[in-house]
């Protein structure tokens, strides 16, 4: 993909993940992910000390929703459960793991290719009713998607579907954890939870560097001359810290109103899994106000260097 084409190849791909992604496919999926929370905080629950949230519950509950969701076999679940682990944890170098999954210590993710083409091919032998099915089955279609295309969208699905929101439940957590009025509200009203998952994501985006970009026109943004070929930073972080947009950027606010977060992204670069990434978020919070007067968790530590994510 250049610049040329890639306005038309996203644009393409949009069009094939749009209803199986909507909000009202994903909707239906809402029964579901409250009873894997539930039922994760059962076990939690068995134990007799408080457990890290992330191994326990940030991390499983989107991991099953988003296996669910996407249609992935009980067969292909562990080993893609520990490849995701491992590429989302940074030790990417460790030779061990890679090879565990027959691929070299530089070749980190082969392995997850050779598994997503893997599971095209049973989805192609045996479609079912999920996303990937319908994903493979787009390419008979009048606008459908080249193999190289399918490859990409279902590396960019297995990737993205639990291990970033695992990430803002995490920091949810530990920021309900420090702000304990802010939890107490959504146990006194649940209905805050969707406005609570905005300001988590408006909180959350401290976690991530900013995104480097370069420029391909000449313009000109408020007081700056951009060059075409000028390296141009983005910063969502910032955008986040405005306080033009966001009044005391700092303040962890559950019921901020608007709150015009940009952390799913903003027009075509929106996240197409918005919904799936919310039914999540939602659920694990909507179980946590239900049935814990307390967070049943350690404390996460907080980031040192995370302007909004420090708590």
């Amino acid at each position: 993909m250049d610049f040329d084409t890639e306005s038309a190849e996203r644009a393409a791909t949009r069009k094939v993940m749009a209803a199986p992604l909507s909000p009202r496919r994903v909707g239906k999926l809402r029964f579901q992910a409250s009873a894997i929370a539930n039922e994760l905080l059962d076990s939690i629950f068995a134990e007799s000390t408080p457990m890290h949230c992330m191994p326990t519950y940030a991390w499983p509950l989107p991991e099953q929703v988003a296996s669910l969701h996407l249609g992935i076999p009980s067969e292909f679940i562990i080993p893609l459960n520990e490849m995701q682990r491992f590429l989302a944890s940074g030790d990417v170098l460790a030779a061990s793991n890679v090879t565990e999954f027959g691929r070299d210590s530089n070749g980190k993710m082969n392995g997850l290719t050779e598994f997503a083409l893997d599971l095209i091919a049973t989805k192609k032998a045996q479609p079912g009713d999920d996303v990937l099915s319908e994903l493979v089955q787009a390419q008979h279609g009048p606008d459908g998607l080249t193999d190289r295309q399918i490859l990409l969208t279902t590396l960019v699905l297995l990737m993205s579907a639990s291990g970033s929101t695992a990430v803002r439940i995490e920091t949810g957590i530990g920021l309900f954890s420090a702000h304990p009025e802010q939890y107490d509200a959504i146990i006194r009203d649940p209905r805050l939870i969707p406005s609570a998952v905005d300001e988590i994501m408006r909180m959350c985006n401290g976690i991530y560097d900013p995104t480097i970009r370069y420029a391909r026109i000449d313009f000109k943004l408020r007081d700056s001359d951009i060059k075409e070929g000028d390296l141009v930073i983005l910063d969502i972080t910032s955008a986040h810290c405005d306080p033009r947009v966001f009044p005391e950027p700092l303040k962890f606010d559950i019921t901020r109103r608007p709150n015009k977060q940009i952390g799913f992204g903003y027009g075509s670069t929106r996240c197409a899994g918005v919904a799936l990434a919310r039914l999540s978020l939602e659920a694990a919070f909507e179980a946590l106000a239900l049935r814990c007067a307390e967070l049943p968790f350690l404390p996460p530590s907080p980031p040192n260097d995370r302007p909004l994510a420090s708590w």
